[in-house]
């Protein structure tokens, strides 16, 4: 079993724990302003492609996906407390991913007979770049609970943002020959996320925790998919 997975169990069985057990009230008060730091492990999904071209009664089809390294990543992150079930948050993030390898095939048709069809998988040299700004919306219905000495508070939420990218591809090669691309693209899209995390403190202004959250970017194009991100975090939080 993987660690997100092993989270996302520990957070469901937190979650279905009796209604006592979180009878606590929260640690942050109505009104305060608290900062932290991020850090942690971002996954970049694979990426899958599609796209095909007709000419003269053949089609050409190409199909396949591209991979990437996990990556660390850092962020700092302000929010604000409603009050003790809601919080706000805007977070500040970077991160980098190493390309990996494109594995695809490409046929060849005409009247949907295959007239050829070639697969294989390539090595690629080069990084996506991203910068990522989020706005979120958190949630702590069920309190807190005491724990070794201190509290332990659930917490899940939404949000939206943008993210900035650079991908640069500076060679591919399929083990025997490499070939120069010098290729980059930059653009700008729209992020949606989802977050889970556990809090714990043992004082009043210093806090400690783990979130996990998966992230959409709409940034599909040219017959690649969006992008999908996984990202687990701790976090050192401090109130004001």
């Amino acid at each position: 079993m993987n660690l997100k997975k092993i989270f996302l169990v520990g957070l469901v069985c937190a979650f279905l724990a009796p209604t006592n057990v979180f009878a606590g009230s929260a640690q942050f008060e109505d009104g305060d302003f608290y900062a932290s730091a991020n850090v942690g492990v971002a996954i970049l999904n694979d990426i899958d492609f599609g796209t095909s071209l007709s000419s003269q009664g053949v089609t050409v089809s190409a199909a396949g996906s591209v991979t990437y390294d996990s990556a660390a990543s850092i962020s700092g992150t302000v929010g604000y407390i409603i009050n003790e079930w809601v919080r706000t948050e805007f977070e500040l993030g970077y991160a980098e991913f190493d390309h990996d390898k494109a594995k695809g095939t490409l046929t060849a048709t005409v009247g949907g007979t295959n007239l050829a069809s070639v697969g294989g998988e390539l090595n690629v040299k080069g990084e996506v770049k991203t910068l990522s700004g989020q706005a979120t919306a958190l949630f702590t219905p069920f309190g807190s609970t005491a724990f070794a000495g201190g509290s332990l508070t659930p917490l899940f939420g939404g949000g939206i943002g943008f993210l900035d990218w650079e991908d640069t591809i500076d060679s591919i090669d399929d083990g025997t020959t490499t070939l120069a691309v010098n290729g980059k693209v930059e653009e700008t899209d729209a992020i949606y996320n989802i977050t889970a995390g556990l809090e714990y403190n043992q004082s009043q202004n210093l806090f400690v925790g783990i979130r996990y959250r998966h992230i959409w970017a709409d940034s599909g194009q040219n017959g690649f998919e969006d992008a999908e991100v996984d990202n687990i975090t701790g976090n050192l939080t401090y109130r004001f």
